[in-house]
C-alpha cells in the first residue's frame, strides 16, 4: 500500500475528526491571527506615533545629555 492511499483510508476514517480539525483551525485563523495583526499594526502606529511627538517634543525640550 503507497502512502497516498494509506492517508486516503486515514482521512476517510477520520473525516469527523478532519473536519473538526479544520473548522477549528480556520476559527483560529479568524479570530486569533488575524485580529492579532490588526493589534499589532495598531499599536506599531501608536508607538510611531508617541516616538514622533516625543522627538517633536525634544526638539523645543532637549534632552540632558
Amino acid at each position: 500500500m503507497e502512502f497516498g492511499s494509506r492517508a486516503r483510508v486515514f482521512v476517510q476514517r477520520h473525516a469527523v475528526a478532519a473536519g473538526i480539525l479544520r473548522t477549528l483551525v480556520i476559527w483560529v485563523k479568524r479570530h486569533v491571527v488575524e485580529p492579532t495583526r490588526a493589534v499589532d499594526l495598531a499599536a506599531m502606529f501608536l508607538l510611531t506615533g508617541v516616538l514622533e511627538l516625543l522627538g517633536a517634543a525634544g526638539c523645543y525640550f532637549p534632552l540632558p545629555a
